[in-house]
């Protein structure tokens, strides 16, 4: 498991080409054959005090039609997200993928007890379903790459 690898505060702001929506219903992009809907589920560990109200982004690398460098999708809606041993879930639509090689978070911690413990990430395309193992706690600002199971 890689180590928080640097501040994303002396960086471009983080922005995001895609809409991401806590509904399937509401997923929003082309209707294509080569584009699919995606559901980023997010684990939040059984240990007390695991939730957080920090802000959370993900970006990914895969075999096909990666993100860009710099490109986040930004964790939020109007749940309360990343609570003790909640399993919170996002959509968004994109082309295909193809294979998940490398998962990354950004944690901007903020508020009272912001402090995380991240379980698992796992993104599914309805074809190919990818867990990615965080278990640990995040602390401080950063970015971490998940454990492909």
């Amino acid at each position: 498991m890689a180590a928080f690898e640097k501040k994303l505060s002396s960086q471009a702001p983080l922005t995001s080409a895609f809409k991401v929506t806590s509904a399937l219903k509401e997923v929003e992009g082309p209707d294509d054959d080569a584009w699919k809907i995606y559901e980023i589920s997010v684990h939040t560990g059984d240990v007390p005090y695991a939730g957080t109200d920090a802000d959370v982004w993900v970006s990914f690398r895969s075999s096909a039609n990666s993100l860009r460098p710099g490109d986040w999708l930004q964790l939020d809606n109007t749940e309360d997200n990343f609570e003790h041993n909640k399993v919170d879930r996002f959509y968004f639509k994109h082309l295909d993928l193809g294979t998940i090689n490398q998962l990354f978070v950004y944690f901007y911690p903020r508020g009272n007890n912001s402090n995380w413990f991240l379980d698992t990430i796992t993104l599914d395309s309805g074809d190919v379903r990818t867990t990615f193992t965080f278990n640990r706690w995040l602390i401080d600002e950063g970015i971490l790459e998940g454990t492909r199971n």
